[in-house]
């Protein structure tokens, strides 16, 4: 299958992080962008200044208008990318269970609340947007527990979403002519659809760093992982465990 998904067209690896949990400890994956919001505004105000330099709000003789839009204050932020936490509980019969909850938000782009807000002062108008802007965010969840054997794949899927795009061009000039323009314009609309697919691979490790199961690239179960060279001021020393690790391995890391 991932060869397979590999060859196919159009599919894109959004990413690929790989994290090392204690056995029933929580492990927090965060792959994202940080976008910060105001979650408030401050009131809008108008003023209305009078010939004889006195303020009030709303209408009256002659003067100068005034509208002060709202301030943003209280700040939020939101994550944007992948977002995943994994639990994993090993038993005796070197199963393991997982407690999964991958999330993926992605930005959509703002949207504004309220109106435009208008004052009118001797016949002269002023107005400024409501400037209550938040944005729109596209989030795809799955929170599940399973069982697998050390070295398997968890497969998540059924996350799909449509994309739809306009295209609205024009020759410049020509497009812009009355009822002949349309002769030199193009409109369509395009619907694309799209299947996130999540896949978790566990394995049980060993104290010193190997599988505790498996054998990969000829290293063998309950091998320590370590850098085979240490770097001095003077030259490179090799260095090798002093104690090798021999018997059962310890389950639970």
């Amino acid at each position: 299958m991932l060869d397979a998904l590999s060859q196919k067209q159009g599919a894109d690896l959004m990413s690929a992080p790989k994290v090392v949990a204690m056995n029933g400890i929580d492990a927090h994956i965060l792959v994202a962008q940080q976008l910060r919001f105001p979650e408030t505004f401050s009131p809008i105000q108008s003023a209305v200044q009078q010939g004889n330099n006195n303020t009030t709000t709303g209408g009256g003789g002659g003067g100068g208008v005034t509208i002060t839009a709202g301030t943003p204050n209280g700040f939020n932020t939101k994550n944007i990318g992948v977002e995943m936490t994994a639990t994993p509980q090993i038993y005796d019969d070197q199963t393991i269970e997982l407690v999964l909850h991958p999330t993926v938000t992605e930005f959509e782009g703002f949207i504004e609340y309220g109106g435009t807000s208008i004052a009118i002062q001797s016949g002269t108008t002023a107005s400024v947007p409501s400037g209550f802007i938040q944005p729109i965010f596209d989030v795809r969840e799955v929170e599940t527990t399973v069982t697998i054997f050390d070295g398997a794949t968890v497969i998540l899927g059924g996350l799909t979403r449509d994309e739809v795009k306009t295209v609205d061009d024009k020759i410049p000039v020509l497009g812009d002519i009355p009822l002949l323009g349309r002769l030199f314009q193009s409109k369509g609309e395009t619907s694309q659809k799209r299947n996130l697919m999540i896949f978790v691979t566990a394995n049980i490790i060993s104290p010193g760093g190997s599988p505790t199961n498996q054998t990969i690239a000829g290293v063998s179960p309950g091998s320590v992982f370590s850098n085979p060279t240490l770097v001095t001021p003077n030259r490179a020393v090799p260095r090798t465990p002093e104690v090798p690790i021999s018997g059962p391995v310890p389950t639970g890391q």
